[in-house]
């Protein structure tokens, strides 16, 4: 998203595999950074019992069975 008049969506519908080595998530997050360094994901906070942000990361492989998407009309 540039701004409220210029945007474009995606939605992909198929299967998701978890990156599980540490390989492929530093392959996958270099990939992102490339490509579009504005998208590299934030940080999920999750508060514990104690309130310390418990900070976790996942990254997942997808296989794409359908997408669709949106855009403004420039």
């Amino acid at each position: 998203m540039h701004d409220t008049r210029d945007w474009r969506s995606i939605i992909v519908n198929g299967r998701a595999a978890r990156l599980t080595t540490a390989e492929d998530r530093v392959l996958a997050l270099t990939y992102i950074k490339e490509s579009s360094p504005a998208q590299t994901p934030a940080i999920h906070e999750r508060w514990t019992t104690i309130w310390a942000p418990d900070k976790v990361s996942a990254f997942y492989r997808l296989h794409p069975d359908f997408m669709s998407g949106r855009s403004t009309v420039s």
